[in-house]
């Protein structure tokens, strides 16, 4: 093993975080060393199929591990407890999205973090789609002229059996609905976009389920940008979620991690986007740089989503920045 190499631990032995190990085996600057589930018996069944020691705790990371961070990718509502307990033990800490569920978790996460010294990173893969990467340098370079808006559409098919006692169900673990869970995405996106002050902000929920936004429609100013989002859940085939850039001169779209207006299409499965997000981290860390997604980013896309909740009349826990 190459003495450059950054050794995790897993957090989550759940579908996502096995989705993460098959990412992290196309990292050549990571080694994986433990897996860690509250659940004994999937940390466990998880741990053996890639060869790694089983956890059930932080406190079960051995020093002689000498992991350099932990990759967090429980429930939402667990993040805060996992994220602060992996900092204090001494480790980094990358959080799948979203990372927080309210504003004072938001806060804790960042207050540890500066406490401690260490890295919180954010999952948010689809920033390393080649198209993500092109929309940005076309904005960046002006090719589009003045940014009059940005515009964003999902629709996707909900899984019946995500709709059975599942956590996803659950607004403390899961922070919210489809605004939170599958939104925050092209949120975080339209925030690499434009920058400025959050303003005159209106939202409804459309369509609900045990308390949870299916379908939500929003929009706000972003300086003097307009941002808008319909996000919908529903029972038809799942299409491509887009976000439209309007500028001045010209506009694009970005349907799934494909930029229409641009011939070349870059294929690439499900865990291409979460390998370079690992590897990006992991480089961040060994160089003591900033990870692409960082916890400041996550604070921009979750100031537009508890915004949203709350124009909409949804309660949620002090979400006031």
């Amino acid at each position: 093993m190459s003495p450059h190499r950054v050794k995790m631990v897993l957090a989550g032995a759940g579908n996502v975080g096995r989705r993460h190990l098959l990412a992290a085996r196309r990292c050549h600057g990571i080694d994986v060393v433990g897996c860690m589930d509250v659940d004994a018996a999937r940390a466990g069944e998880l741990a053996g199929e890639f060869g790694i020691r089983p956890l059930t705790s932080i406190a079960e990371i051995s020093a002689s591990e000498q992991a350099a961070f932990v990759d967090i990718c429980t429930p939402p509502g667990t993040h805060e407890a996992l994220a602060v307990a992996s900092m204090q033990s001494g480790f980094h800490v990358l959080v799948e999205k979203p990372c927080v569920t309210s504003m004072p978790q938001l806060k804790a996460v960042e207050e540890c973090s500066r406490q401690y010294g260490r890295t919180v990173g954010v999952i948010s893969q689809h920033r390393f789609a080649a198209a993500a990467m092109r929309l940005r340098r076309n904005v960046a370079e002006g090719r589009i002229g003045t940014v009059e808006s940005v515009q964003i559409r999902i629709r996707r098919c909900r899984h019946m059996e995500r709709t059975k006692g599942d956590w996803r169900n659950i607004r403390a673990m899961s922070g919210g609905g489809i605004l939170m869970t599958i939104a925050v995405h092209q949120l975080d996106l339209a925030c690499t976009l434009v920058d400025g002050d959050l303003h005159e902000v209106q939202a409804r929920v459309i369509d609900s389920r045990n308390g949870m936004d299916d379908h939500m429609v929003g929009r706000c100013m972003i300086a003097d940008t307009k941002l808008s989002v319909d996000a919908k859940w529903g029972q038809v085939a799942e299409c491509p979620d887009t976000l439209t850039v309007v500028g001045s001169e010209r506009r694009l779209t970005l349907e799934g991690d494909r930029l229409r207006e641009v011939d070349e299409m870059e294929v690439v499965d499900r865990y291409e986007l979460h390998a370079r997000q690992l590897c990006d981290f992991a480089q961040a860390i060994s160089s003591g740089g900033r990870p692409e997604v960082a916890l400041s980013d996550a604070r921009k896309t979750l100031s537009i989503v508890f915004a949203m909740y709350h124009a909409a009349g949804i309660p949620q826990d002090e979400q006031v920045l």
